[in-house]
């Protein structure tokens, strides 16, 4: 997922959009 490689910005993941920090946690 190129999502989590992006830094700072929001993310569209699983038709949501969670942040970096959201993110960061809910991958591991």
């Amino acid at each position: 997922m190129d999502g989590i490689e992006q830094s700072g910005k929001e993310v569209e993941i699983e038709g949501r959009v969670v942040r970096r920090r959201h993110l960061k946690i809910k991958v591991g």
